[in-house]
């Protein structure tokens, strides 16, 4: 039983590949800047107003650092999000076919 249900969930996903999304661009991988993106030039001229003032900068330049794991744990997720509606999409196809 579980072989046929591996059997028919790798059937029913090259099948529905292109209709499922993977083949979509998203944002990050087009070039596109994300939503509240700050330049690199705009983070330097802050770092300049607040080394000015006297202030600590250190957490300025943790930014560039951060964006990008919080883009890494965003890829993760929508791979995650994505495969589990495949799963969805299969179990659904899978019930209606009884």
């Amino acid at each position: 039983m579980a072989v046929e249900a591996g059997f028919l969930r790798e059937r029913f996903r090259d099948k529905s590949e292109g209709a499922i999304g993977r083949d979509r661009v998203r944002p990050q991988e087009s070039g596109a800047k994300p939503k509240g993106y700050i330049s690199k030039s705009k983070l330097e001229e802050m770092k300049r107003v607040v080394e000015r003032l006297g202030g600590d900068t250190s957490w300025i330049d943790a930014i560039p650092e951060r964006l990008k794991e919080i883009d890494v744990q965003i890829a993760k997720l929508e791979k995650q999000i994505s495969e589990l509606k495949e799963e969805k999409e299969f179990l659904i196809s899978f019930l209606s076919r009884l």
